[in-house]
């Protein structure tokens, strides 16, 4: 199988750098930054033929809340499952439990 290159992200930005009125669901007014390097893990991830493989050393304790958000909006089930194993057997620990706890009140159902 042949590799593909997925491109770094395209455009950041930074909420101070907006002037103007403040939209809550316009990513310009985000704090913090915003790119679609997460986009990316997930087309990867699909471009390889779902093979959980071809991103696993990209994924971390600090951005797999961000990747498992984006994979639930996006209905990629393969992606969550694997998300899933891996934030219970590697990433789960006593200091960020109440953290991944959080997230997952946030993407149930009843949110």
């Amino acid at each position: 199988m042949l590799a593909i290159d997925i491109p770094a992200p395209i455009k950041m930005h930074h909420a101070e750098d907006v002037v103007g009125g403040h939209n809550s669901h316009d990513p310009k007014h985000m704090k913090g930054t915003v790119s679609d390097d997460v986009v990316n893990k997930i087309l990867k991830f699909m471009y390889y033929d779902q093979d959980f493989e071809a991103i696993r050393y990209e994924i971390t304790a600090d951005n797999v809340s961000g990747i498992y958000s984006q994979a639930y909006v996006l209905n990629c089930k393969t992606l969550l499952k694997y998300l899933e194993e891996m934030i219970v057997n590697e990433h789960l620990n006593p200091d960020n439990a109440s953290r991944f706890y959080h997230d997952a009140i946030m993407v149930s159902p009843m949110n």
